[in-house]
């Protein structure tokens, strides 16, 4: 009767769960920590499913701000040693043997936001469990959302953008961060960035704008500009351009009478770029002067369109581009770790053209950043290494285009100094396009014809000026 019992007993325990497979203490997922763009880690162990003896699972799920990203996350699970055991996408089933382990995350918004990089450490994995992980992240992204209006309606869906980081000279060497249509969110990196929007109307020729220092956060954060377009405007405004660079800020628009000597005569009109000069009807010979700031990698510009008319009510806006292309020569020398740039001399002379004798494109000591005339060169360095004699360089028929940058980092103390090959621009850069506008929209309207002295008998004289708006100081001759 005794033993009888003891075996019934025995049964008893089985049965509730007793015996060897029993987990000793509570099963829980740890207190995992995070690096990187981890923010936050929190876990939970479940009844696994089907696992081969001894092994569990462990699972992710990733998180940005308020939405999941696991198709946009790359996972590493690495066991105790560090050895890479398993590797797939968030939200996804690896299957393991019971142990602590760690993981890498490599999250990639677009092909232009990402990666960003993340760390998980103390993951836990139970025998005949599933580890489940709430991963949170914060990365360096944020969206932008530009919306266009004419005022009354939106005309988002006639407008295009292209997105640049503010520090790149878009039309030189980079390429855009995006370039599509306006209206929906963009995620980009966090970063200060400068975009150009080219308006397409139902009729009429493109308007061209650009908008910078737009400045994105991180985190996802949402960044929206509301931008009314200047279309109805009076007199005539000149947004001015060079190979598609708003150059605006740093540009004079001078009106004259047809035919007019612009190099003498007094302007009827002027004021700036990107503004509505308020010029009375009738038709101007226009010229757009741009002068450059003195610390920027440009060439002075002067160009004359003849022809423009302004009309009554409803004015006249032009996309001018003075079309000055260049290319660069941008140089930096070391000696170890000692920039020595300002002790190097740089020549930069015609290709074929006699060193000693020929007038140098450039010719300095201290080197940094030079815009050269588009054409082909040959550039010369000399740098002094050390206590011995100074050694020149030669590089022959270096060709530098529009846009072609001539980019050179090299350490004096080196037997040879290779150069590296000229950057060249993604695409052929072009001007903004533009053209006069016809006179279909005129239809002889006689309030355009009626300013006597734009008959061009005076010459557009000082004398003629005289009682003229706007006839203040004559334009800057041309160079």
């Amino acid at each position: 009767m005794r033993h009888t019992l003891l075996l019934l007993l025995s049964i008893s325990l089985l049965a509730c769960g007793g015996g060897d497979d029993t987990p000793q203490g509570p099963r829980d997922a740890g207190t995992p920590t995070g690096e990187g763009i981890v923010s936050g880690v929190r876990g939970v162990v479940k009844d696994g499913g089907t696992h081969a003896e001894g092994q569990g699972s462990l699972e992710f799920e990733v998180s940005h701000t308020d939405r999941l990203i696991n198709q946009k996350v790359k996972v590493f699970v690495l066991d105790a040693a560090g050895a890479e055991v398993a590797k797939g996408e968030g939200n996804q089933a690896f299957p393991l043997p019971a142990g602590t382990y760690s993981a890498n995350m490599v999250y990639t918004e677009t092909e232009s936001a990402g990666p960003y990089e993340g760390s998980l450490s103390g993951l836990i994995v139970h025998a005949n469990g599933a580890t489940e992980y709430a991963v949170d992240v914060k990365a360096p992204v944020g969206l932008l959302r530009m919306k266009f209006s004419d005022g009354k309606d939106n005309v988002s869906d006639k407008v295009n953008i292209t997105v640049y980081k503010n520090s790149d000279d878009p039309e030189l060497v980079l390429g855009p961060i995006y370039d599509g249509p306006a209206g929906s969110s963009v995620t980009l990196p966090a970063e200060v960035y400068q975009v150009k929007s080219v308006f397409t109307p139902d009729k009429g020729l493109p308007i061209t704008e650009w908008y910078k220092n737009i400045k994105v956060d991180g985190g996802m954060a949402r960044t929206e500009r509301e931008i009314v377009l200047e279309l109805d405007v009076t007199g005539l405004r000149v947004d001015a351009f060079n190979y598609g660079r708003d150059v605006n800020s740093r540009t004079r628009v001078y009106l004259y009478a047809p035919g007019a000597d612009v190099d003498f005569a007094v302007a009827r009109f002027q004021g700036k770029a990107g503004e509505a000069i308020p010029a009375d009807p009738g038709e101007y010979d226009v010229r757009v002067v741009y002068t450059p700031s003195p610390a920027a990698l440009d060439f002075f510009g002067d160009r004359v369109v003849s022809g423009i008319r302004v009309h009554r009510g409803l004015g006249t806006r032009l996309q001018v581009d003075v079309e000055k292309p260049l290319g660069m020569v941008r140089l930096s020398v070391k000696e170890g770790e000692e920039d020595v740039s300002d002790k190097v001399e740089l020549r930069v002379m015609r290709a074929g053209a006699d060193v000693d004798a020929a007038s140098p494109v450039v010719d300095e000591i201290g080197v940094s950043q030079h815009p050269v005339p588009v054409g082909t060169y040959d550039i010369y360095l000399t740098a002094a290494a050390g206590e011995g004699e100074p050694k020149q360089r030669k590089f022959m028929g270096v060709e530098l285009l529009n846009g072609y940058v001539w980019e050179q980092t090299f350490d004096v103390g080196t037997e040879n100094w290779d150069a590296a090959e000229v950057r060249k621009p993604a695409g052929e850069l072009r001007p903004v396009d533009w053209k006069p506008p016809g006179d279909d929209d005129d239809s002889g309207d006689d309030d355009d014809s009626g300013d006597d002295d734009d008959s061009g008998d005076d010459d557009d004289s000082a004398k003629g000026a005289k009682g003229a708006k706007g006839a203040k100081p004559a334009a800057p001759k041309a160079p």
